[in-house]
């Protein structure tokens, strides 16, 4: 008869080792001071409300029904954030580059690997998780299926289908400090909010929305990559990063999971967001 006493510390150590490791990506330190804090909130950033638009939530939840909210923030100095990878190397980094970084870190860290793999191995099947679909936003453009198709400094067009088709860039919008390089180059083809169009009172804005799921399913949902900030205060030294996320059943007006998976979602925000924040400092 096998001895079981043999195989109960194989046993013990494999679970601790998985809470050890799933308590230290949700509490790894970042290249900041010791100071510096994560804020977490169960609300959508205030932009959702008071900023430019709000036509991502109407696609991703159409008939408006019950959806679950929450956020992370984060204050940051530009002195603190690698610079340029573009080629006038000393300058400092755009609102789009810092968006751009954070996309990358965020789906290219080590919190996103098993849901990347996972994906990668679906779409070698021919299968999606969820297809992201939308009724008011058809795909468009060239999709993005491994890490090699982000940039560091450029964000994928709206209608971008990324990973297989389980996710879709919703929406961008991107500040460009009038007179910048890629104020002239983007007007064409990006919603450019002039200083007129914030107010001088006001922070400015700049964001991407990417969604997953679809409005004819029972789940859809929306990450928002976000940075604000006041442009007359030290040029915009000081920013607040922020990611908000967003989940509902758009064919019926309940919760979209039970409530048992809250605490999940809640460390795995937390670690995706840590992932980002560190692309963001680091390049």
């Amino acid at each position: 008869m096998p001895d079981f006493r043999a195989s109960l510390p194989i046993a013990l150590t494999i679970p601790a080792a998985g809470i050890l490791i799933a308590t230290y990506l949700y509490n790894r330190p970042l290249p900041l001071p010791k100071e510096r804090k994560i804020s977490v909130t169960e609300e959508l950033s205030h932009s959702f409300a008071s900023g430019p638009s709000p036509k991502s939530l109407g696609i991703v939840n159409p008939r408006n029904h019950i959806q679950l909210t929450d956020s992370r923030s984060i204050n940051l100095l530009r002195s603190e954030i690698s610079r340029s990878h573009l080629r006038d190397g000393d300058a400092m980094v755009s609102d789009e580059e810092i968006l751009a970084r954070f996309l990358v870190g965020f789906f290219g860290g080590w919190s996103f690997t098993p849901e990347r793999g996972l994906l990668a191995a679906l779409r070698r099947m021919g299968k999606k998780f969820i297809e992201a679909k939308y009724t008011e936003m058809p795909s468009s453009g060239h999709p993005i299926d491994t890490l090699g198709g982000f940039s560091k400094t450029k964000l994928p067009p709206k209608g971008t289908i990324l990973f297989g088709g389980n996710f879709m860039v919703l929406d961008t919008r991107v500040f460009f400090p009038p007179g910048s390089p890629s104020s002239a180059s983007s007007l064409a083809t990006r919603e450019v909010p002039s200083y007129i169009d914030i107010g001088f009172g006001d922070p400015v804005i700049s964001y991407v929305d990417v969604a997953f799921g679809a409005d004819q399913k029972n789940f859809s949902g929306l990450h928002r990559f976000e940075i604000q900030y006041h442009p007359t205060k030290k040029e915009g030294e000081e920013l607040t990063v922020w990611y908000s996320s967003l989940s509902c059943n758009p064919s019926l007006n309940r919760a979209p999971f039970p409530k048992w998976t809250v605490a999940f979602h809640r460390w795995y925000a937390m670690c995706l967001f840590r992932d980002g924040i560190e692309g963001v400092i680091r390049g």
